[in-house]
């Protein structure tokens, strides 16, 4: 059953950090669009168009720490392939550059295109790449200085978003709905079943066993992962306005 809302906001602002002061960082930053926090470190990094920035955190007062421009100076996804380590992605270059944050200090590692680049997500050493002709491509970055094409395959139609729990992926596909992908091998995924959604879904979270999709006009969708491979609706929210991002976690 859809959680009731109570029309007011849960949120408290407790602490921000600017973007665009002190020395070293971008000289401007027009929006953030992608962020990561590893939480046990306190660390973590922001991407959009003003750059590459990591932060850290302590208390509820958060520190920019570092900038990278790239090529452009915009990135549009990221993914944290482990602590202090990210590939950051530019869609209208189709780049992809792989990083390395310590103490601050910012040190890209390398860079390779990929046609038609979607998003992106990681994990155990690979970083899984969808793009928008249809493909999932699997690169093993477990050495950075020389990331390695390994797999890839179809399936795919217009992904908007690409998830990684536990041995399975999950693909906002604005064409086909909600996608599984199969990682038990993490260097061959294998492109499964599509479950159709209210609307086309932008994003998507999961949270123990529930995935939750962002689906437009249609509001938030939520799903059972009691069987990772076949994701069984459950109930939509309908929040009156169009919902392009959702995240969820611990309850």
């Amino acid at each position: 059953e859809a959680p009731e809302t109570s029309g007011e906001t849960p949120l408290t602002l407790v602490g921000e950090a600017r973007t665009g002061e002190g020395e070293a960082l971008s000289e401007y930053f027009m929006e953030a669009v992608d962020l990561y926090l590893d939480w046990e470190t306190g660390e973590g990094a922001l991407v959009g168009g003003g750059g590459f920035h990591a932060f850290a955190v302590e208390g509820d007062t958060p520190t920019i720490t570092g900038f990278y421009a790239g090529q452009r100076e915009a990135f549009d996804v990221m993914a944290a392939l482990s602590t202090g380590v990210y590939a950051a992605a530019e869609r209208s270059n189709n780049q992809i550059d792989l990083v390395q944050v310590t103490d601050g200090n910012i040190a890209p590692e390398a860079s390779f295109t990929v046609g038609s680049l979607s998003e992106v997500a990681a994990a155990d050493g690979r970083l899984y790449v969808a793009t928008y002709n249809g493909e999932l491509l699997t690169y093993d970055v477990s050495n950075l200085r020389a990331p390695n094409k390994v797999h890839s395959t179809g399936g795919l139609s217009n992904p908007w978003d690409l998830i990684v729990h536990g041995d399975r992926g999950y693909v906002a596909d604005a064409a086909l709905g909600v996608v599984v992908v199969d990682l038990s091998d993490p260097d061959a995924p294998a492109v499964g079943a599509a479950v159709e959604t209210a609307a086309s879904p932008q994003r998507v979270s999961v949270d123990g066993d529930t995935l939750f999709a962002a689906v437009g006009s249609a509001g938030v969708q939520a799903f059972s992962l009691a069987d990772p491979d076949a994701p069984e609706p459950l109930w939509t929210m309908d929040y009156g306005a169009a919902v392009i991002d959702v995240h969820a976690s611990g309850g």
